[in-house]
């Protein structure tokens, strides 16, 4: 069953990449600061992917500060692409979403969420 959460956990970071980086033409508009929510609820269920791809506690931890790097390259290389711009909110937002994901686990108390 792991091979199905690591599985599911991979498609979700490609996913989350893919929305950081790809155009927005199309796509719908949000009201102000409603990106801060969709890249908080991405990053939060990658993070919450990752407690049930990982079960060490070690592991865990280790994936989840990769996540939460992950959110800030995604926002740096944002500044690489013409039709997209960094903003240092979205790395907040990224990070937060992780951070809760983290505690979700730590109140679970380790147990698969």
């Amino acid at each position: 069953m792991v091979w199905f959460w690591r599985s599911l956990f991979g498609l979700g970071v490609v996913a989350t990449a893919y929305a950081c980086l790809a155009p927005l033409e199309g796509a719908p508009p949000l009201p102000a600061q409603g990106d801060k929510i969709v890249h908080f609820s991405m990053f939060a269920l990658d993070g919450v992917l990752a407690l049930m791809a990982f079960r060490g506690a070690r592991q865990r931890a280790v994936v989840l500060l990769c996540l939460a790097l992950l959110g800030g390259v995604l926002e740096v290389l944002q500044g690489f692409v013409p039709f997209r711009t960094p903003d240092f909110g979205d790395v907040v937002a990224n990070t937060v979403g992780v951070v809760v994901a983290g505690l979700l686990g730590r109140l679970s108390g380790g147990a698969r969420l």
